[in-house]
């Protein structure tokens, strides 16, 4: 007698079904059926790997069409403990009523509280993914203070809103179930779902240890952030005092070195971080006076990393002396220059002017409400030119230009405090000022009143007006738009200068009628470009759809709508793009119970990502390395764990990552990293030493002194570059002054230069000259941008408007135009982006969407593209471009080099542009530019004064492994930040996604007549000890009356295919243009023979051959789509979900457009148990 396992997929368009039908359901590898089972949900069921079907089975799955915020309004139910209840109206209506709303038409969240007042459970109701409470647990000590924080969970029990009592043990339950590699070896009771402070044993309760959610940063387990609580020492800390001399209305100090404080005198508080053990690394002290003014920070990196902070007698922040500062008797002139931060006040305490180290001074003017008019920086000065500001009576900047004036700052602050008008009035009629035409009044009365060469921008409020053309409809995608007195207090009009030419770039922007942008249009006259973005927005202010029409010159209009759709908790699901008359899915989104994203479907069904997260949020995992298959990219993110001989870290870096590609070399790569006790990285060890980087170390500034790089050097791997760093004034200097190479010079670094000095600098810190790159010189714009960069083989020159957006870039013959997303070479269109990539011409009038998949750096690591249109993708042929790099962003080369099409380098390292014309090699920063082979800026950091302890050259603070470089302005979290549990709870409640913005993304739907149902397999078979790759016949099945019966073969045709399957997991989903995979099977005997293209023997009785009855019953009225597959009984019976050697797969594609609209391709695909 046949066994059968019977696999039932329900298709649903009505809205049946309960409120708390579940958006998602995903069974992890524990999920075994035995018998019959009933899984229901509203977009998508996922068996993950290792999930078991037995024999005889059956499981019936339903996948409900439409999404939670279209399903009735489910009433909650309120304790009667107190409590404060808020309801957010997503939905317009005049009253709320229960019985004709629907989920997502309110966001709603409870707090209790206890008879003290005090919070003891959080809820956001029916935020989850399968609709229910997230519930957070609020516990005190015996004192009353809030030692644990919880974690947030999804309560599948009791009624919506209702108080769950004491929660902590379900809780626990949660994460041990979904985080269980944090938490091995404990028990439930002892599962620290929650980050824990230990107070001191006083009335101060202030805290000494903060433990975080996970097994190793448990209080008590060696990983907690301790804190202590001290004073100072004798000579531990040393005194700075300033002296003042007033004149001009200016105080000038003196820095004076005043020995050391006596014991007692400052507060010192210490923290220690994760990874500290014993001494003194990896702490930090701060030591506050009485005033509670910071006078010193010390960090540890074996030895002290002092930063100092030094006031005048009026509380004035006046100095600051970095960690490099040597602190003898005294500072040098040339220590305070190269090395301080140097502040002025005047006697009103406003700053006005300061010396940033390796800078020159800067200037500032402001008028009699304080707002500052003009500035000049040091290259400034030696132009005679200022920089100028003019405001409305509102505060608000009018417009901004360039006065020419030889006058110094005190006569121009002594002539703006002269001035009695403080500010310009909007006007209809225009005024010429600096030779362009502005809509203001009382220009020639507000300071400064002469001397204005240009204007670089101007805004306009409250009114349209001088909006060259352009102008707001009535309305946007049905939506009226304000006029008149609605639009007061809004920006309206604005116009940017590009730099040296005579064109403007103006703006216009329309509202609706509740003041929300709807409407905005760009007229470049530069470029000759219109841009216009319509957006319709809901209730909530989610933007529902978006209209972009870009038009240059007199080419035909590029027209973009994106449509999104959301889930009841206003996360974004999908997003479909409309281009040409094609719409694309870019991708569609899964959440987890707590609202972090988990899967990405992209490129409608080309890709599936997964994503993976330790308890604290932090993402680990993006797809599987050790368990591709039809992935073409995957990486893993370990912290405190290694698998590669790495350190455990606790901190937040990562101690290890590996990755996988499907293309050519499909080898597993890794890298392991160290740093020092200040995070900076020193060595990051390949899985083999081709790619190494060590011996990397620092100044106290953070300044790189020495740097060893592996890699391949036309043919072989070589010490790459063994690179030696000096700096000014015989390293009294952050500007690097040499660097010298004792590796090869095929590639990396190359040591061009004989001559003593490397690298020269302006006045404002910038880089002007390198000798090893042959540059003889770089100029730069008032904003410290260069505009032209002169190398051997010619000059390559900028364009950039007065806000520093660059719009064209010259390189000998090519010249490369940004019009916005828009990017243009030779005149000719190249690319816009989309979130998971970017779209190019294809040379006959459309258009081909490129993905990518980027890292946790955001680092573009593999390109591909359905270049053929199959809705798959062929790793050998599809596959555009992979790449791989060095810390600070040097790209490895040697392996897996073919570039497959047009070589795309917009975007890169962390998504920035990578220029190679004539031999630069530099990353294009929004603010300032790097050289990857010295891991260094160009220009000073324009937020130095941040971070004093810092070089004002470094990159990412050379942290590595903590974060990402933010624009060339400061170090910042990854994409995928670590916080993402604690912040999953207000997440749900601000109605934002953790992890994934409004950007664009987008999905494709398509709809054919009667098509083919067709079986496809590529796989491997354990015949004994021996693999064997096998070819197997597709059987192609006419879809006739609404039926198709596998059984009945007609037309085979031969195919041979890889692995089918998605990390092994096989989802059923249900929405237009979706994928449903469900699980297959093998037997042996039949119809479908086996050829065998490995070397070696095999022994397989008979061939292999697939019975999948399946009968696709259609209903216009909204009846059921039932697919019901039938496994006969094999030599091994049982089915199990994933990807082994011994993975079986089959694609069933329906190219129909069902009675319901659908287009369904079914995957199927597992694994036999031997």
């Amino acid at each position: 007698m046949k066994k059968y396992i019977t696999i039932i997929l329900f298709l649903l368009a009505l809205q049946v079904g309960h409120a708390q039908t579940p958006e998602t359901i995903v069974k992890q590898g524990s999920y075994t059926v035995t018998g019959m089972d009933t899984l229901i949900a509203i977009q998508s069921v996922t068996l993950k790997p290792n999930t078991w079907l037995k024999s005889g089975s059956n499981v019936t799955i339903t996948v409900l069409g439409n999404s939670t915020a279209e399903y009735p309004y489910e009433a909650i139910t309120l304790s009667d403990e107190n409590y404060i209840f808020t309801r957010s109206y997503q939905k317009g209506m005049t009253s709320f009523n229960a019985s004709t709303s629907k989920e997502g038409d309110v966001l709603e969240s409870v707090t209790y509280f206890d008879g003290l007042g005090r919070p003891m459970q959080r809820m956001a109701l029916k935020a989850s993914d399968d609709v229910k409470d997230i519930v957070t647990h609020v516990s005190y000590d015996d004192y009353g203070r809030q030692d644990k924080e919880w974690l947030p969970y999804p309560e599948p029990t009791g009624s919506i809103g209702s108080y769950r009592g004491n929660v902590e043990t379900p809780t626990q339950q949660y994460y041990q179930s979904n985080y269980g590699s944090d938490f091995t070896g404990l028990s439930t009771g002892n599962v620290n779902a929650y980050s824990q402070k230990e107070f001191e044993p006083s009335p101060l309760n202030r805290i000494m240890e903060q433990g975080a959610p996970g097994k190793d940063w448990k209080v008590g387990n060696g990983h907690e952030i301790e804190f202590g609580y001290e004073s100072n020492a004798a000579n531990e800390v040393r005194r700075y005092k300033v002296t003042l001399s007033f004149s001009n209305n200016t105080y000038t100090p003196t820095l004076v070195a005043d020995g050391h404080y006596g014991a007692d005198e400052l507060y010192k508080n210490i923290t220690r971080d994760e990874n500290h053990s014993n001494g003194t690394n990896h702490t930090t002290e701060e030591f506050t006076d009485k005033q509670g003014r910071v006078v010193l920070k010390r960090t540890h990196n074996n030895g002290d990393h002092d930063t100092y902070y030094v006031y005048d007698d009026y509380g004035n922040l006046t100095y600051v002396l970095p960690p490099k500062v040597l602190h003898d008797s005294s500072i040098s002139s040339t220590e305070l220059s190269e090395l301080c931060y140097q502040y002025r006040y005047d006697h009103r305490n406003r700053l006005v002017e300061k010396k940033i180290p390796g800078k020159g001074w800067e200037h500032i003017v402001y008028n009699k409400l304080d707002q500052p008019i003009m500035t000049q920086d040091a290259n400034l000065d030696a132009q005679n030119k200022w920089l100028f500001t003019k405001y409305d009576a509102f505060g608000r900047v009018a417009y901004t230009g360039l006065v020419n004036s030889s006058g110094s700052r005190t006569t121009h602050q002594g002539n703006a405090d002269g001035t009695s008008v403080q500010f310009v009035s909007g006007s209809t009629s225009s005024t010429s000022v600096g030779g362009t035409s502005v809509h203001y009044s009382g220009n020639g009365s507000v300071y400064p009143t002469s001397g204005i060469t240009e204007l670089h921008t101007i805004n306009y409020y409250d009114r349209y007006v001088d909006s060259n053309g352009l102008s707001v409809p009535s309305s946007v995608l049905g939506q009226s738009t304000a006029s008149g007195n609605a639009l007061k207090g809004l920006a309206t009009v604005s116009k940017v200068w590009v730099l040296t030419t005579n064109d403007w770039i103006t703006t216009i922007t329309g509202y609706d009628t509740k003041g929300r942008a709807v409407y905005n249009a760009s007229k470049n006259n530069y470029l000759s470009t219109i841009d216009v973005v319509e957006t319709r927005l809901d209730f909530g202010g989610k933007a529902i759809e978006t209209k972009a029409t870009h038009t240059k010159g007199s080419d035909l209009a590029i027209v973009t709508t994106d449509n999104f759709t959301y889930d009841h908790m206003a996360r974004l699901l999908k997003q479909e793009q409309t281009l040409g008359g094609s719409t694309e899915t870019i991708l569609e989104n899964t959440y987890d119970g707590i609202g972090q994203l988990i899967t990405k479907e992209i490129g409608g069904g080309l890709q599936m990502v997964d994503y993976d997260y330790n308890v604290r949020g932090w993402l680990k995992q993006i797809n599987d390395p050790n368990n591709l298959g039809s992935d073409l990219f995957a990486f893993d993110i370990n912290y405190n764990t290694a698998d590669h001989g790495g350190t455990a870290l606790f901190n937040g870096n990562i101690a290890e990552t590996e990755w996988r590609t499907a293309n050519t070399d499909g080898n597993l790569k890794w890298y392991r990293y160290g740093y020092d006790a200040l995070n900076r990285i020193t060595s990051a060890t390949a899985n083999s030493s081709n790619y190494n980087v060590s011996n990397i170390d620092y100044d106290k500034n953070g300044n790189i002194g020495t740097l060893t790089r592996n890699g391949w050097q036309n043919g072989s791997y070589s010490n790459m570059d063994v690179l030696d760093y000096d700096y000014f004034n015989s390293e009294t200097s952050n500007r690097l002054y040499k660097v010298r190479d004792d590796g090869n010079d095929g590639h990396g670094f190359k040591d061009s230069s004989a001559d003593d000095q490397d690298y020269w600098y302006d006045a404002n810190g910038n880089m002007t000259k390198d000798d090893n790159k042959g540059i003889s010189s770089i100029a730069y714009n008032h904003l410290n941008l260069p505009v032209s960069v002169t190398l051997p083989g010619g000059t390559i020159s900028y364009i950039y408007d007065a806000v520093g957006t660059k719009l064209k870039k010259t390189a000998g013959s090519s010249v490369t135009e940004y019009a916005g997303n828009y990017i243009y070479e030779n005149g000719q269109l190249q690319m816009f982006p989309h979130p998971e990539g970017y779209v190019e011409p294809d040379g006959s009038g459309g258009y081909d969407y490129v993905y990518q998949y980027k890292d946790i750096w955001d680092n573009v690591r593999l390109t591909y593209s359905d270049t053929d249109g199959n809705g798959s993708i062929d790793p050998d042929t599809e596959i555009l471009r992979e790449q791989n790099y060095y810390p600070y962003g040097l790209e490895h080369r040697g392996y897996n080099n073919i570039i497959q099409g047009v070589k795309n380098d917009f975007k890169q390292y962390q998504s920035q542009e990578f220029t190679d014309d004539l031999g630069l090699n530099i990353h294009e920063w929004k603010y300032r530019i790097s050289d990857p082979a010295i891991g260094r800026f160009w220009q000073i950091d324009p937020l130095a004064e941040d971070y004093p302890y810092n070089s004002t050259y470094a990159f990412q603070e050379n942290k590595m492994g903590m974060g990402v470089e933010l624009e060339g302005l400061e170090l910042g979290n990854f994409p995928f930040d670590g916080s993402g549990i604690a912040r999953a709870f207000e997440s749900t409640i601000n109605k934002v996604s953790n992890f994934l913005g409004l950007d664009k993304i987008e999905p494709v739907v398509e709809a054919s007549g009667d098509a083919t149902l067709g079986l496809q397999a590529g796989f491997k078979v354990k015949a004994g000890a021996v693999g064997v790759d096998v070819d197997v016949n597709a059987i192609n099945f006419e879809l006739v009356s609404g039926q198709a019966d596998l059984t009945d073969p007609l037309n085979p045709d031969s195919y041979t295919g890889d692995h089918i399957g998605n990390n092994g997991d096989a989802k059923f989903s249900h929405s237009i243009g979706a994928t449903v995979d469900v699980v297959g099977y093998p037997v042996v005997g039949g119809d479908i023979s086996a050829t065998y293209r490995s070397e070696g023997d095999a022994n397989v009785d008979g061939g292999l051959y697939f019975v999948a009855p399946i009968t696709e019953t259609k209903s216009r009225s909204g009846g059921n789509n039932t697919s019901s597959l039938n496994v006969p009984n094999g030599p091994s019976s049982d089915v199990k979900t994933g990807k082994q050697d011994n993975f079986y797969g089959v694609n069933l594609g329906l190219g129909a457009t069902l009675g319901l609209g659908l287009n369904v391709n079914l995957k199927i695909g597992i694994n036999i148990n031997d």
